[in-house]
């Protein structure tokens, strides 16, 4: 006898002995098959049992029929057909009892993207040199605010800085760069006549570092230039 399973949908003759047993509230380590046999039978009349899969139902209520039989012979036949079938009940159960389980877990794992690392080796330098331009810069314009004056902020001037919009300056240093490929810091740097300004200077040219439109370049100890990449 082959044990067929659908693990998706676990349909079949065994689905239905499975109800049975759970209705009558039997032990499936002790059950009787001429038990289920008749309530077996009655049972498949009433399910719209597609033809391809008819052939499974016929078969297992010939095994059914076959078991309760030769229980009415006179000498007790040899009883491995029952042995096998009710073997065969409790791994199939044993199946059903862990689908939700892996149920959920495939719907968990649905949930999870996973990628290969991949080297990024090739792109390290590259980062570090936007860290090393973006600490010139904040060490720069620190130097710069000092120069300013060392008031603490106001609320006044932290307002301004919100209505500030650094896209204009980022603007300005695009279109100067367009005509000239670098810019000296000190030019620019020395335009600036207070905190609003420095700061949104300051943004812009972050900004630029980050996109790598820009990098700075050393003219002399303590002398930077803004080049265009």
């Amino acid at each position: 006898m082959n044990l067929k399973i659908d693990i998706e949908a676990y349909t079949g003759p065994f689905d239905v002995l499975l109800r049975l047993i759970e209705k009558q509230k039997l032990d499936i380590y002790d059950i009787k098959i001429e038990d289920i046999t008749a309530p077996y039978l009655e049972e498949i009349k009433k399910i719209d049992i597609p033809l391809d899969e008819l052939s499974e139902f016929i078969y297992i209520s010939s095994i059914l029929l076959a078991i309760k039989s030769n229980k009415l012979l006179p000498k007790e036949e040899d009883n491995d057909l029952e042995e096998d079938l009710i073997k065969y009940l409790i791994e199939y159960k044993k199946i059903k009892s862990v689908q939700d389980e892996f149920k959920y877990l495939e719907e968990e794992g649905l949930k999870y993207f996973s990628k290969y690392q991949e080297d990024l080796s090739k792109y390290s330098g590259k980062d570090e040199l936007i860290i090393h331009d973006v600490g010139l810069l904040s060490k720069e314009f620190q130097k710069l605010m000092l120069k300013i004056g060392d008031k603490p902020y106001t609320n006044q001037v932290i307002n301004q800085i919100k209505e500030l919009d650094v896209n204009d300056y980022v603007e300005k240093i695009r279109k100067t760069l367009n005509f000239s490929r670098s810019i000296k810091l000190i030019d620019i740097t020395k335009e600036i006549k207070d905190k609003k300004a420095c700061i949104a200077t300051f943004l812009a040219l972050l900004e630029l570092v980050r996109t790598k439109e820009i990098f700075l370049n050393e003219i002399k100890d303590n002398s930077f230039a803004i080049v265009k990449r």
